[in-house]
């Protein structure tokens, strides 16, 4: 990871814990903040500021996917 992605996910790390609560309210706090975790560090590494959206936009898309992924597993 370069300086700047890092930068990204240290920035962002409350996004993670807004998305898990406001989402999955009634599910393992641990468990989806370390999915959620994942899916920043996915969004920092892929993002392409080029093509116009904020970092914390196409982020919270990213962080969405993956905790939903994750909620189907377990549930499917």
């Amino acid at each position: 990871m370069t300086k700047e992605q890092q930068d990204l996910v240290l920035n962002n790390v409350k996004l993670v814990t807004y998305l898990v609560t406001k989402y999955y309210p009634n599910s393992d706090f641990d468990e989806y903040i370390g999915i959620g975790n994942y899916g920043l560090v996915k969004a920092a590494i892929t993002f392409d500021p080029t093509k116009g959206y904020k970092f914390g936009t196409y982020a919270a898309r990213v962080i969405q996917n993956q905790l939903g992924m994750s909620f189907n597993a377990e549930t499917g």
